[in-house]
């Protein structure tokens, strides 16, 4: 089986106290079948902007080692977004609520075949792909 990480678990991952189901998952599940989006990189670099625009450079040159560590980590499970998955997306079901990133998350794991690991499943819902959340409680 093959999955594709959402921002929100990705994110979790760096954190001391992360969430035991997290680690539990990510611990018990190969590297080599764990993807992320192009759209992952960009949410969090996002991240790193808006903490480098309110003066916190320090944290956001941690956090930006951090995600080139994930970049290296990752760099041949990266997805693109694809003309395919721009077009899964586009016929997604018009009841699919969360934002466009997450539904060309969906789209993309759509194309591929793959399973979503997300805390949002709500976001992911209507999308034809499988989802797990990881989190506990």
């Amino acid at each position: 089986m093959t999955y594709l990480l959402d921002t929100n678990v990705l994110s979790e991952t760096r954190k001391r106290n992360a969430d035991p189901g997290v680690r539990e998952w990510m611990s018990g599940t190969p590297l080599t079948a764990v993807h992320l989006s192009a759209l992952t990189i960009g949410e969090v670099g996002r991240g790193i902007t808006k903490v480098r625009t309110r003066g916190d450079g320090r944290q956001a040159d941690v956090f930006a080692e951090w995600l080139d560590n994930v970049v290296e980590t990752y760099a041949d499970r990266i997805a693109p977004v694809t003309v395919d998955v721009a077009r899964a997306w586009a016929d997604q079901d018009l009841a699919t609520r969360g934002s466009a990133v997450d539904q060309l998350i969906a789209a993309t794991a759509k194309v591929h075949g793959w399973t979503v690991i997300t805390r949002n499943t709500k976001d992911f819902e209507h999308t034809g792909v499988a989802v797990i959340n990881p989190f506990t409680g």
